[in-house]
């Protein structure tokens, strides 16, 4: 039973998007856990920490598994048993390598390896998605604004009706602060495109001689950038997403009222394009943050 107006049936859709649920069910999530647990297996083989026969088979299962209620069940009975949030991922995935290569699954790391990496890959993505569709508000907010140059309204100051200004004016206002949203995720993009690999302890001791070496190869895989220093228990490049995605929603909702409202009481037209990407807009920075803020908690962070 869903618990949480994102899950539920009814109204999940004006509380999130089919496209960002489609990264963090649980069936596309585990999926692409597996695939950073296969690239891990096969990056660890070149470097000579695991044997390559058994490294082919991680990465093969890993692949090829199917995710269906029996796999899900079985892990989730692991976890209940344990308290641990992977192993019983682990313990079913081992299960399903041929011979004894299953030991050499997950060799060296810990939970957050696999999680920090997917959460920087699947961030990747939403800045996408929410980049995309920024930019086609602020389009919209541009057309806006030059359709309505000459619109005149009323002001407002205080709370009141001030001197004259022209709704061209206001929505240019609009347009520029989605800019400068646009613009700050680009810069976030630098420090959230970063993964993580350095074991239980985040020192690299697990993964080697040329633990540095592999976790660049690692990452680099995958997209993503190799980190200073291990992030562990360090959580404000994610702390600056949750400030940066709300600050992005709360320029949309206010322009997205103000534009309806204005629509259905003084022109004849209503700007429907504009109305629904800031509808998508703003479900898809709610899907994101409530999915990463529940992940959180549960793991004791934040």
């Amino acid at each position: 039973m869903p618990v949480h107006l994102t899950d539920s049936l009814i109204y999940q859709n004006s509380w999130g998007t089919p496209e960002l649920r489609g990264l963090f069910d649980d069936v596309p999530r585990t999926h692409s856990w597996l695939q950073i647990l296969a690239v891990l297996a096969e990056t660890q083989a070149e470097f000579g920490l695991i044997p390559p026969d058994a490294a082919q088979a991680v990465a093969t299962t890993c692949r090829t598994v199917e995710l269906d209620e029996a796999f899900f069940e079985e892990v989730r009975a692991g976890f209940e048993a344990t308290n641990h949030s992977t192993l019983g991922l682990i313990r079913a995935l081992q299960k399903r390598c041929p011979g004894n290569s299953g030991e050499w699954l997950y060799y060296g790391a810990t939970v957050q390896d696999i999680t920090d990496t997917w959460t920087a890959l699947v961030l990747r993505r939403v800045r996408e998605i929410v980049g995309r569709e920024l930019k086609e508000i602020e389009a919209n907010l541009s057309r806006l604004a030059a359709e309505h140059r000459d619109t005149v309204m009323a002001g407002r100051t205080h709370g009141q009706i001030g001197l004259p200004i022209t709704f061209g004016f206001k929505a240019a206002i609009w347009a520029m602060e989605v800019r400068r949203h646009r613009q700050r995720l680009v810069e976030l993009a630098s420090r959230l495109n970063v993964g993580q690999l350095a074991g239980g302890v985040g020192s690299l001791s697990s993964l080697g001689p040329r633990a540095l070496e592999l976790q660049k190869s690692f990452l680099a895989r995958l997209g993503l950038d190799a980190p200073a220093i291990s992030w562990t228990t360090a959580r404000d490049t994610l702390a600056e997403w949750f400030r940066v995605s709300p600050a992005a929603l709360s320029a949309v909702l206010p322009c997205r009222t103000s534009v309806t409202r204005k629509s259905q009481s003084t022109w004849e037209h209503s700007p429907a394009s504009f109305d629904t990407i800031a509808r998508s807009s703003l479900r898809a920075l709610f899907t994101t943050t409530s999915a990463m803020a529940a992940r959180g908690k549960r793991n004791g962070r934040y």
